[in-house]
């Protein structure tokens, strides 16, 4: 059973899918006589740069062009196209520039590049991912792209452009592949269904044309891959083979986290973590899901991503600001994605942090049932339920405007106060009242477990907090006073906590040490259990 990235490969201009702006430019030269020397394939990776250039060079070698000065589709059927089709032609040299990036390899291709063709016209040098060759590399290049022998054409192809010097870009004819629509990949493997005789219905052939990311060669693997050489794809199947690939969990995870649902971001999470995949790849995802997310609130139609349905819908249920602030966080997350030991930590801190910093909404005032006016009660949206023995209740004033902000007031339910409060009984308590947090509002835990009891003096708690975000996040009302209440119940007093940044070292507690080098060693802790 072929491969059917391989067997299926364009070996003609024709076949060429979705880049018919260059497979046309490309004939123009080939038709009028003209080809350029020096050619730059810029594009992301699985969209047909490196076949071009194969098709390219048989075209230039053609036997059916060997008597003119004229060129055009290769005929996929003498030697030189045959050879060329299965690796075998010994005029096109092909390089990967991320093992071959040395002045010394670029040396040895100027000195080969002076002998002729041994069989046919052309010499025919492919250098893929040429970006990665090193600055004295691309300088000794530079010579040879200016003046190449007659019988040289160079085909430099590369997925970042960007890291390409302009002198090198000056000399070459620059072509731009552009990422397949999810329509375009879908139509391609519905008809090699078809020539191969499988039966699969459209939404799996749409998931796997999302799973490839605008890559033909991807969504081939990926097809061969969920079809195994069987007579039928089962959906189901094919689902579980793609794992996150298809983009579902992405946009749990962001609706989830938007609707401020932190268990059900966890365990989207969780199970991405189960199935080994790479969580730069899901922060991508994410990314990207949230700029078609921002395309579709300002009317643009996401064709090209099989999610466009889920993204109208979250762009219909949250505002702009909400969807930027969550890839804001995103992104700065994304830093510590090369440092921490857990690969999940970054995405889950950046789930936390929005949800701690969710605005009151009014539509989740409870409607009253007591017989005292002008009293609510209200689900805080920090957290799913509240912590036992405190109730939070909101004064709503009749003059007041629908949008203006509800005050909130939590009146702490106090217990028999202990005999004597000083420090070491609040650190004595402070382990127990993480754990009564932990249950419900996980994100607040997440932010106490960044800071330490350092003093109490009059009623007043003083937390030392080691990183900003931690301090900036706590001394917000809705936050704080929770705290305040949660630990006031604890100790038996009416409390205030005051927050200061401190320095970064051990705090012990009960004995358990907590160790504050880094973000992430600090949320591998909050989120371990």
């Amino acid at each position: 059973m072929a491969v059917l990235y391989r067997k299926y490969r364009p070996k003609k201009f024709s076949e060429v899918v979705g880049q018919d702006h260059i497979t046309t430019s490309l004939l123009s030269a080939l038709n009028s006589g003209q080809p350029a020397h020096a050619y730059l394939f810029v594009g992301p990776k699985g969209t047909g740069k490196t076949t071009t250039a194969r098709i390219l060079a048989k075209s230039l070698n053609c036997e059916k062009y060997q008597k003119g000065d004229k060129f055009g589709e290769p005929c996929g059927k003498c030697v030189a196209c045959t050879s060329i089709d299965t690796g075998s032609w010994l005029d096109l040299i092909e390089i990967d520039a991320a093992s071959n990036r040395t002045i010394d390899d670029v040396r040895e291709l100027r000195e080969r590049i002076k002998l002729s063709p041994t069989s046919g016209r052309y010499k025919v040098y492919i250098i893929d991912e040429v970006h990665m060759l090193t600055t004295e590399a691309f300088n000794a290049l530079l010579k040879t792209l200016e003046e190449p022998p007659a019988h040289a054409f160079f085909i430099l192809c590369t997925t970042e452009a960007a890291k390409v010097p302009p002198t090198i870009v000056s000399r070459t004819q620059r072509f731009n592949f552009k990422k397949a629509g999810a329509d375009e990949i879908k139509g391609v493997l519905s008809e090699i269904a078809k020539k191969e005789n499988i039966t699969v219905d459209d939404k799996t052939l749409v998931e796997i044309a999302s799973a490839a990311d605008g890559g033909y060669r991807d969504a081939l693997s990926l097809f061969d891959q969920v079809w195994g050489g069987r007579d039928k794809i089962e959906h189901d199947e094919a689902m579980g083979l793609l794992s996150s690939g298809g983009g579902k969990l992405v946009a749990l995870i962001v609706t989830s986290t938007m609707e401020g649902k932190l268990n059900k971001v966890f365990e989207s999470i969780d199970r991405l973590m189960g199935e080994g995949v790479n969580f730069r790849k899901v922060n991508s995802e994410i990314l990207e899901f949230l700029r078609r997310v921002m395309l579709a609130q300002t009317g643009v139609e996401p064709t090209d991503y099989s999610l466009g349905d889920e993204a109208k819908e979250t762009a219909e249920k949250f505002s702009k600001r909400e969807v930027l602030r969550l890839m804001r966080l995103v992104m700065e997350m994304d830093s510590y994605m090369r440092t921490t030991p857990i690969a999940s930590l970054p995405l889950e801190m950046a789930a936390a942090s929005y949800v701690v910093d969710l605005p009151q909404k009014s539509s989740e005032v409870q409607e009253d049932t007591s017989a005292e006016a002008g009293k609510k009660k209200v689900n805080e949206p920090v957290v799913e339920t509240q912590a036992e023995n405190f109730e939070a209740t909101v004064e709503i004033k009749e003059e007041a405007e629908p949008e203006k902000e509800i005050e909130v007031e939590v009146k702490a339910v106090t217990a028999e106060p202990i005999e004597a409060v000083d420090l070491d009984a609040v650190l004595s308590k402070w382990n127990d009242i993480l754990e009564s947090l932990k249950p419900n509002n996980l994100s607040i835990v997440a932010l106490l477990r960044g800071t330490k009891p350092v003093s109490y003096s009059g009623n007043t708690i003083t937390l030392e907090a080691f990183y900003k975000f931690h301090k900036d996040k706590l001394e917000e009302i809705k936050v704080l006073t929770l705290v305040e209440s949660v630990i006031g119940k604890a100790l038996g007093q009416n409390i205030r906590v005051v927050c200061r940044m401190g320095k970064r070292q051990a705090l012990a507690v009960d004995n358990a040490e907590v160790v504050n080098d880094d973000l992430a060693q600090l949320a591998s802790e909050i989120f371990a259990n």
